[in-house]
């Protein structure tokens, strides 16, 4: 008797929380800082690092939904850039897109204060150079791809009102897959990953509330 009517008050009270659940549309617009990453190519015993830097424009949005002080969801975004590579003194730049989609959750404490944390579960990083773009680093990213990325973020955004979120996240990134001239290589013994710090402005609407 006590079992059904806890299971009945959680139930009411899930019921509830829906009830009063708004759908969150969040687009956002920031700039990546200090953007760097490794790479290391290992070739019969032989290790070959690589040092990257770079700075980019980000564009993304959220789609969730906002349960009181809670808000969960779906995060995408994209971005195109120079990525600078360092090896053995000489330096090069290649013109990438990389794109990254997670899942997130956030807590409000407070109505001018938001925290998150963010699951990224794909990421992808493509070449959009010419052929011989980055012949001086060996790192020619027209002909790679890497994908299946994975990592995370951590996020605080301060509201000064509630149509307006200036954000800075902290993203990191490892990438488990390569693709060179159409062959793919997965669970590669070539690491690659990025990390970056993201300030952004955010609108986040909530609707049907």
């Amino acid at each position: 008797m006590v079992l059904r009517v806890l299971l009945a008050s959680m139930l009411m009270g899930l019921t509830t929380s829906i009830a009063f659940a708004g759908i969150l549309l969040e687009p956002y617009l920031g700039k990546s800082l200090n953007g760097k990453g490794d790479t290391e190519y290992e070739l019969l015993g032989l290790k070959f690092p690589y040092k990257h830097s770079y700075d980019s424009i980000t564009y993304g949005g959220r789609v969730g939904a906002d349960i009181q002080k809670v808000q969960f969801g779906v995060d995408y975004s994209m971005q195109n850039f120079s990525l600078e590579s360092e090896y053995s003194g000489a330096k090069g730049k290649d013109k990438v897109a990389k794109t990254q989609t997670g899942v997130f959750l956030g807590y409000g404490p407070q109505p001018w204060l938001r925290i998150w944390g963010l699951y990224i579960f794909e990421s992808e990083v493509e070449g959009k150079d010419p052929l011989n773009a980055a012949a001086s680093v060996q790192f020619v990213y027209d002909q790679i791809k890497f994908s299946k990325g994975g990592g995370y973020g951590i996020g605080v955004g301060l509201m000064p009102n509630q149509y307006i979120s200036i954000n800075i996240e902290y993203r990191a990134i490892e990438y488990d897959e390569e693709t060179i001239r159409g062959l793919t290589v997965t669970n590669m013994t070539n690491k690659f990953d990025l990390s970056e710090l993201l300030v952004s402005v955010s609108l986040p609407f909530i609707v049907l509330k």
